[in-house]
């Protein structure tokens, strides 16, 4: 039974880079709650649990046909090579098939792994944007003085100013 992750935060949100193929992601950011529909929040979602089920097929399937053109023009071009030696070009033309088809599919992994990252970017600066338009909480016993003001206008690590 595949498990399942919920966004809650923007720590649980850094967190699905790291998830298993397989994981089922559930949306449940109470900040997007008025910003996006019940509709949009599903799409999210299924984008989501889409770019972290990719396994890079497409690569894989790409490089292997590409390894294996180039194994066949290779030999095409190197007849009298094949003609004499058969066996030692089968075998390097299913080494280069096989280095081809797993380059390819690390290759399309990291991609799905960056779109994902890239992803999880693009909800964490709108929560960041939903954030800092919200009003701040007033804190009852919050501290008095210039320690506080120090504290309440400290610089990110984006460049950005926050205040509580």
């Amino acid at each position: 039974m595949p498990s399942t992750h919920t966004i809650t935060d923007p720590t649980s949100l850094q967190r699905t880079l790291w998830l298993r193929r397989g994981t089922r992601i559930v949306l449940a950011l109470p900040s997007f709650s008025p910003e996006l529909s019940k509709v949009q929040q599903e799409n999210l979602a299924a984008r989501f649990n889409r770019q972290l089920s990719e396994a890079g097929n497409e690569f894989f399937a790409v490089a292997l046909i590409a390894s294996l053109v180039g194994c066949i023009l290779f030999d095409a071009a190197q007849w009298s090579f094949f003609t004499v030696h058969p066996i030692t070009v089968l075998a390097a033309n299913l080494l280069v098939s096989l280095i081809g088809a797993a380059l390819g599919k690390t290759a399309g992994f990291l991609y799905a792994r960056w779109q994902l990252a890239r992803l999880i970017w693009a909800v964490a600066e709108r929560l960041e944007a939903i954030e800092e338009n919200a009003t701040p909480l007033p804190f009852p016993s919050a501290p008095r003085g210039e320690l506080f003001a120090l504290h309440s206008r400290s610089s990110s690590a984006f460049g950005r100013t926050s205040s509580y």
